[in-house]
């Protein structure tokens, strides 16, 4: 990565647990516009969100990542 940056922490509690978690915003230098996919990840498309069950904490992290694109 060229570049990284933490953003605040997010609390959440639920009824079994707290999490606390530090998303980290990270700048990836241009590979020749390639981009390998693997099976066992999801890319999500923050235009036009998956119709799938998702964490309070993640969906408003996922929030605030398309406010600022």
């Amino acid at each position: 990565p060229s570049a990284t940056t933490a953003w605040p922490v997010v609390s959440h509690s639920f009824s079994h647990f707290d999490l606390d978690m530090t998303p980290v915003e990270i700048t990836v230098d241009d590979a020749d516009g390639q981009c390998m996919d693997d099976a066992r990840w999801l890319w999500y498309n923050i235009d036009a969100p998956a119709k799938i069950g998702l964490a309070a904490p993640v969906v408003q992290l996922l929030q605030a990542i398309g406010d600022r694109t």
